[in-house]
């Protein structure tokens, strides 16, 4: 049931308090149903436009106790760009939920506010079009990881960090002071301001002994003994 008192529709460019606006407020349900519902905002045909926004919001009762409810029993598309350019808006193959922006747009899910009351602890996953960015906690102090196309990098704070690409990996800690480094060529480098190996039964260092010459040839073999043979 409409309320009466916030049943308003704008006349003309010489209408009411909201000119071409028009606010449709119920106490009760409001349902509008179709076999298929679209929303859409365009420029208007007169005047000049405004910022094209769609918003969904349950305030509830208590500033805290609304929620929106989206569900498509297929599946449920998201997608970003400007129309008949980024990803399409509707796919058939949908299955589940997609989120599909194009690479100069950014996804991010963040989890806290800087403005939470105590100590803030932002968590945060951004992905674009560098590659996949993950913070948790203070961005100074707290653990991330950056994931690209040809290398892996996990941080502990400023100090302390794990590197991976193509040509090895890299672990340091202690602003460098202490490094482990595995290249791809087999080389294996520690470095630290004291190293300590330690074994409870036995510590062993080994090193591939060189590989034998090839044994020689019996024909070479018989070639030789029938030349020694010869010369005597």
């Amino acid at each position: 049931m409409f309320s009466p008192y916030f049943l308003r529709q704008g006349g003309g460019s010489g209408g009411g308090d909201d000119g071409n606006n028009t606010v449709e407020t119920a106490d009760g349900v409001y349902e509008i149903a179709a076999n298929q519902l679209t929303f859409l905002t365009r420029p208007p045909k007169d005047g000049t436009p405004g910022p094209h926004v769609i918003t969904i919001l349950a305030s509830g009762n208590t500033l805290r106790d609304g929620k929106v409810d989206v569900r498509g029993s297929q599946g449920v598309r998201i997608t970003s760009g400007p129309p008949l350019v980024g990803p399409a808006a509707t796919s058939k193959s949908t299955q589940g939920v997609q989120i599909i922006v194009p690479s100069y747009h950014k996804v991010t899910i963040q989890h806290g506010l800087s403005t939470d009351p105590g100590v803030p602890d932002i968590k945060t996953i951004q992905m674009d079009a560098e590659g996949i960015f993950i913070e948790c906690g203070d961005p100074e102090t707290g653990p991330s990881l950056a994931l690209t196309s040809d290398s892996l990098d996990l941080n502990f704070g400023p100090d302390t960090q794990i590197s991976m690409n193509q040509t090895g990996i890299d672990i340091t800690a202690g602003f460098g002071n202490s490094c482990i480094s595995l290249d791809a060529d087999g080389t294996v480098s520690i470095d630290g301001l004291s190293v300590q190996i330690n074994g409870a039964s036995m510590v062993g260092i080994n090193s591939t002994p060189p590989t034998p010459p090839d044994p020689p040839d019996d024909e070479e073999t018989e070639s030789e003994f029938s030349d020694v043979l010869e010369d005597n």
